[in-house]
């Protein structure tokens, strides 16, 4: 994990041109509080990705580990992107 942290400003920089190339719907999902990724990094998608295929979710007071505390939120958007339901969630 740690170098993985160390190259990842990096690796942002080699990937950002193909960003611009997506064409398919974004979701980029970010808790405030996170302390392993930097809240910052939410700039860097604006900056990157066409506006009108990403989607930025904002989880106010929340961590890194948004799939084992907002487990319900993950899974209802990316049914939703599938154009699917679920009543579990």
């Amino acid at each position: 994990a740690a170098a993985e942290k160390m190259s990842h400003v990096a690796e942002l920089r080699k990937l950002a041109p193909a960003l611009s190339q997506i064409e398919i719907p974004v979701c980029h999902m970010h808790g405030t509080r996170d302390s392993l990724v930097p809240f910052e990094n939410t700039d860097f998608s604006r900056k990157h990705i066409r506006s009108d295929l990403l989607e930025l979710i904002i989880l106010e007071k929340t961590d890194h580990f948004l799939p084992w505390t907002h487990e319900r939120i993950i899974v209802r958007k990316i049914l939703e992107m599938y154009g699917l339901e679920s009543s579990e969630f």
